[in-house]
């Protein structure tokens, strides 16, 4: 009954691996294709010469946990083809590794029988509701050379895991990405920590390597919403004391063309005239910059 399977071996359009720069032989990163609160949709139908009739519904299942969630059963009636949709509740620390349809047979008790179905449309769609949760996650291990976390794509740095935190660093510059290219209106709300360096920002609508939104510690004593046109210009800036070594909860919020980063009692607002109107989440440093990251939550703007 398992139609599509969406384990993190699966990459979002916007998936890079620095790797390909330095060889012949690109190493992958993968993010998911699916998150909790998106909403999947879909089509069912059994023929006329199916040999028992049955309901049918739709559902995802957590690879953490191993819990399956399902929506609300259907009765397919034969030769109509039934609309399904279902609304992944919000989660915790969810990897969502399969999707699909589950068919149960209606058929007299002790007799035997083939059910035949169709299934069709298979989309998912919607504002994401979730909580990345890095003590949950773990490194992809390829080779020697290649490691990478869980549920997140590399441009640039070194990514690993350390003491139940997401950490990323650079020479230069560093990104990591994750979520879907075409999450529309969200806020992302990071927990973050700067390690070393004065360079440390948490990214929205991330469109690739070359278009995104930043917000985060610009050089010491100041916050600064930025935007990345194939290189980063600053937005609007101001003064906030932020100390290495302390977590500090970020929020990026971005709805239509208006952009607005909090950080304490600082807010940064900025009204693109030519906006960015999709992409998924991140995080950057910059010019030897450390940053660590418990937690990731994207929900949808209050």
């Amino acid at each position: 009954y398992t139609v599509s399977q969406l384990s993190s071996a699966l990459s979002l359009p916007i998936s890079r691996s620095n790797a390909a720069s330095m060889s012949s032989h690109p190493y992958p990163c993968f993010s998911p294709l699916l998150y909790p609160g998106q909403t999947i949709t879909g089509s069912a139908m059994t023929p006329e010469y199916s040999e028992c009739d049955c309901c049918v519904r739709l559902y995802v299942k957590d690879l953490r946990t191993g819990e399956v969630h399902m929506g609300e059963r259907q009765r397919c009636e034969r030769g109509c083809w039934a609309d399904l949709s279902y609304q992944i509740p919000a989660l915790n620390g969810a990897l969502l590794g399969e999707a699909g349809f589950l068919f149960e047979s209606i058929r007299s008790e002790g007799r035997h029988a083939v059910l035949t179905a169709f299934v069709d449309d298979l989309v998912f769609s919607g504002t994401p509701d979730y909580r990345l949760d890095f003590s949950k996650e773990n490194i992809e291990f390829w080779n020697i050379s290649h490691q990478d976390v869980s549920q997140m794509t590399r441009l640039k740095g070194h990514l690993f895991l350390q003491d139940e935190m997401l950490r990323l660093s650079c020479s230069d510059y560093g990104e990591t990405y994750t979520g879907r290219h075409d999450f529309t209106d969200y806020e992302a709300v990071y927990e973050i920590m700067a390690a070393t360096g004065e360079k440390h920002f948490a990214l929205a609508r991330v469109q690739g390597a070359c278009r995104s939104y930043a917000f985060g510690f610009d050089g010491a004593g100041r916050v600064s919403l930025l935007k990345n046109e194939k290189g980063y210009r600053t937005l609007a800036s101001a003064a906030f004391d932020w100390k290495p070594g302390t977590v500090y909860t970020l929020s990026l919020s971005v709805c239509g063309g208006t952009i607005t980063g909090r950080c304490g009692d600082v807010a940064l607002s900025f009204t693109d005239e030519s906006p960015y109107m999709q992409g998924g989440v991140g995080v950057a440093v910059r010019d030897g910059s450390h940053i660590a990251v418990k937690s990731i939550t994207v929900h949808p703007v209050k």
